[in-house]
């Protein structure tokens, strides 16, 4: 698509397609010349379909069991482009982590706040909800079973929570500011160990929290794994190998024995990091900021400073494949891969630059981690998910391959911090069928019994994700919610103050059912959708009775396109919502520019509505999801039709002698 009037971002209005403005002259064709070249070409076509429909039968060839074990997979991964439902914290939301074996969601905010949520057989439900901080949660941790939280607060304070029972079995304070935390090995729960480092330093201390509380147990002090002079970014724990990882501000990654001396484990099958392809952080000098191992702790994927994310074999250290996750690479894949216009794309590159430069400052202070995102992989190892700029990819955990996109249809959100859950969800005995029974077991088994129990559990796999400077979580399924955003949107918290700004105007609202714009050429009467976009209709609505639009004129009319309006100054550039500035785009999946007479508002990029409006002449479907369409013409579509025919500025697209909008008269009954 190409501005044909003004690349300006301040010029509001639908983009217009080259073919619209084109100047191309056709030679008229006689009627008997046009009517054998119709059945030349329709008799042609018919050769090319038999010809086309032989050859793809005698080309098909059958799936490989690959591609069907493929197909399999992604099967059990949410597909929608628009999120079901999401669930809202008093602040800004920060972790959303998924407990195995149990099921549950927990989830974290700004003010400390933690809430359970129970995985039920479709959606989930709220639990309970702690105030275990005063502060943000600086990290927080998950046992491999499932069975113990951890979450370590801003303010100092750790708590341990027993999954199973959502009940908090101890809590205490350090000492010190901590910066990560992960459980490490331990048979029962009063044998759990947990490692939990200094923000500004590379000591690490294990605790056993539930048998000693705040006990150090033994401390892994500057220099036995890490410089003495920089500060431990990122710990986890590979249980199968024994091994934790541990990366720091320098651009190193290390493997350690959670024994003393606490050399590298023997269980891998390296001794120096120089001999495996993990080099490359220190050689680079790159910090990774993000470290997830599958779920067979076969693989580990790291996130790192140079915007790559990278997925390595544990034991061997040799690198599967790399993706390149910058914003340069996002604006040489825009054409071919997502298709936004250079408005909707540039909005996506501010949000994306703003949070990188927040990323950037929080890592040398080593705090606010949930803004790096996390990665996690499938139950099989055979994808890995992760959120960007333009939505949550699916990749081939084998080759990186591009697999699927979550979530592309949802332009005002940046993703970030998610959680996966595969499987059916036990509600009574705590084990999800996903633990029971997996994909391999359903392929290798004969059983007729098993391949029954298996088609009769329905699974509901979900991906849920927190968002940057959001207060909600939002939820990915195979089900699509065609409702607006204030019905996907559940309103689970009493209202703050500010929601409670919103929801004492939203009381007061002018929702009207159909409106008539009179103007010199004549009335055109409208049909509106308040259901559907409540804030447009709302804008339109108090404009009017206001007497905003009273002469106003029509100043930019494109002959096959559409008629503009709604500015006071009269050149495009003009306008403001009733709220004063802009308000967020409103689009429904049953509105569409499917075809003539519909109205439509004009705007200079995504969330940018003022006044300005349009009414097409034409079926316009690029526009879709671009501009939010909240009205059709019911009556008048020939004074629509007058104005688009006027004689207009062959520049700016102005009518030559001005057609203006005496009043618009509003029906709210």
């Amino acid at each position: 698509l190409n501005m044909t009037d003004s690349d300006s971002d301040s010029d509001y209005g639908p983009q217009v397609p080259a073919r619209t403005e084109s100047k191309t002259e056709t030679l008229p064709i006689k009627t008997e010349e046009k009517d054998e070249a119709c059945d030349s070409n329709r008799k042609r076509k018919r050769e090319n379909d038999d010809k086309n429909e032989n050859t793809s039968e005698n080309d098909e060839q059958p799936v490989s069991k690959k591609a069907k074990l493929q197909c399999i997979y992604l099967d059990r991964l949410p597909k929608s482009d628009r999120y079901e439902y999401s669930w809202m914290h008093r602040k800004m939301l920060s972790f959303v982590v998924m407990a195995p074996t149990y099921d549950f969601l927990i989830t974290t905010s700004m003010d400390g706040v933690i809430k359970f949520w129970k995985k039920l057989e479709v959606g989930i439900e709220f639990v309970k909800e702690y105030r275990g901080h005063t502060d943000y949660v600086q990290c927080m941790d998950v046992s491999d079973d499932g069975t113990l939280l951890i979450t370590m607060g801003n303010d100092g304070n750790v708590c341990i929570f027993d999954i199973a029972t959502f009940d908090m079995v101890t809590r205490f304070v350090l000492s010190y500011a901590a910066g990560v935390c992960c459980w490490l090995s331990g048979a029962t729960q009063a044998q759990a160990t947990v490692a939990i480092s200094e923000r500004e330093s590379a000591v690490i201390r294990v605790y056993k929290p539930i048998s000693h509380g705040d006990t150090v147990m033994y401390t892994i002090g500057d220099g036995l794994i890490h410089a003495a002079d920089t500060k431990i970014v990122c710990l986890c724990y590979n249980a199968k190998y024994e091994c934790g990882v541990s990366s720091d501000a320098c651009g190193n990654l290390e493997f350690w024995s959670v024994h003393s001396p606490f050399d590298r484990p023997s269980t891998l099958s390296f001794e120096f990091i120089a001999d495996t392809d993990y080099r490359v952080y220190r050689e680079r000098k790159l910090v990774p900021y993000a470290l997830s191992l599958s779920a067979s702790h076969e693989l580990i994927a790291i996130a790192s400073s140079d915007d790559f994310v990278r997925v390595f074999e544990f034991a061997s250290g040799r690198m599967r494949f790399a993706v390149d996750e910058s914003i340069a690479q996002y604006q040489r894949d825009n054409e071919r891969l997502y298709h936004k216009d250079a408005i909707e794309f540039g909005k996506h590159i501010a949000v994306e630059r703003q949070l990188k430069k927040e990323v950037t400052q929080t890592l040398v202070r080593n705090e606010h981690r949930w803004l790096r995102g996390n990665i996690v992989f499938d139950a099989h190892d055979r994808c890995v998910l992760y959120a960007t700029m333009m939505g949550v990819k699916v990749l081939d955990a084998r080759d990186g391959t591009l697999l699927r996109m979550i979530g592309t249809q949802e332009p005002n959100v940046r993703f970030l911090h998610l959680c996966l859950f595969q499987g059916v969800a036990h509600t009574n005995l705590g084990q999800s069928h996903a633990q029971r029974f997996g994909t391999n077991t359903i392929l290798a088994s004969s059983s007729a019994s098993m391949m029954e129990q298996a088609a009769a559990a329905a699974e509901d796999p979900c991906v849920f994700v927190s968002a940057y400077q959001k207060d909600r979580f939002y939820m990915f399924s195979n089900r699509t919610n065609d409702e607006s955003d204030e019905h996907r949107d559940i309103q689970n918290e009493k209202p703050t103050r500010m929601h409670s700004k919103i929801a004492t105007h939203a009381t007061h609202r002018t929702l009207g059912t159909h409106a008539i714009i009179r103007t010199t050429f004549g009335d055109i009467y409208l049909k509106l959708f308040p259901i559907e976009c409540p804030k447009t209709v709302e804008n339109f609505c108090v404009h009017s009775l206001n007497g905003y639009y009273n002469n106003v004129i029509f100043h930019r009319v494109i002959r096959g396109f559409m008629i503009q309006t709604g500015d006071p100054k009269g050149d495009s550039t003009g306008g403001e919502s009733i709220w004063g500035g802009v308000f967020d785009d409103e689009f429904h999946r049953s509105l569409k520019h499917d075809r003539p007479g519909t109205l439509s508002m004009a705007n200079a990029g995504a969330n940018s509505n003022g006044s300005q409006f349009f009414i097409t002449t034409a079926e316009c479907r690029w526009l879709d999801n671009k501009h939010t369409v909240f009205g059709r013409v019911t009556k008048g579509m020939d004074v629509v039709q007058a104005i688009e025919c006027v004689k207009a500025d062959k520049v700016n697209k102005k009518p030559v002698d001005a057609i203006k909008i005496i009043n618009i008269d509003v029906d709210t009954q």
